[in-house]
């Protein structure tokens, strides 16, 4: 040790030293590899310009002895365009287009204007949604991001208690995309939606995002 002072080696150069011998070589590989994975996404992510798909929506609460759910269609739009559609069993539509968000639905066969209160946090979901469709898994300080194999798990940074425990995206054999979304209240009440028969970089007109029918 004597020698390594005389050298003038200082504290902090023994504090990094015995960080890196002591802390398992295994585990910066392990971050390497996570990192470069999450590159590996978010490139195959950025590919894609255009999404179509259908998707099952299940609402499980424990109160419940059947999980409620909801059909519908899906559409996005790079760079923030999408259409969330619900055909079933009640009719509703979420637009975003050029950061203006508007829903709809139908209500004794006419189709209403939502101008509720939620509609800001509804602009939200979307803007992180936009950003998980873009591979930005970790663009939201909110939310603390890890990656298991073929799992991104978003846990909150601030307490959400009763609202939300944690999201969590599965991601698809197609590197790049999405299979299912669950996003977990707790572990008895959660949210899980499951996109089907998806369609990339077709093109999707304007009309989309801005017109109801």
């Amino acid at each position: 040790m004597t020698r390594y002072l005389r050298a003038g080696l200082k504290p902090v150069g023994w504090g990094l030293f015995l960080l890196l011998w002591l802390y398992p070589a295994g585990a910066f590989k392990t971050a390497r590899a996570e990192t470069d994975l999450l590159q590996q996404i978010r490139s195959k992510a950025q590919s894609i310009q255009s999404l179509q798909a259908e998707f099952v929506q299940k609402k499980q609460m424990r109160i419940l002895v059947q999980p409620l759910i909801s059909k519908g269609r899906f559409f996005f739009r790079a760079p923030a365009s999408i259409r969330w559609e619900y055909q079933s069993p009640v009719s509703s539509i979420i637009l975003m287009h050029q950061g203006d968000v508007k829903r709809f639905f139908k209500k004794d066969g006419k189709t209403i204007r939502d101008t509720g209160a939620n509609l800001q946090a509804m602009q939200v979901v979307m803007q992180n949604i936009v950003g998980w469709l873009g591979g930005r898994f970790d663009e939201n300080p909110d939310f603390k991001m890890t990656l298991q194999k073929n799992r991104i798990l978003l846990t909150p940074s601030v307490s959400m208690s009763g609202m939300l425990a944690r999201i969590e995206l599965l991601l698809s054999d197609r590197q790049g995309m999405i299979d299912r979304i669950v996003i977990y209240e707790d572990d008895e009440n959660y949210t899980e939606i499951e996109f089907k028969t998806m369609q990339i970089n077709r093109v999707i007109p304007d009309s989309v995002f801005l017109e109801i029918s």
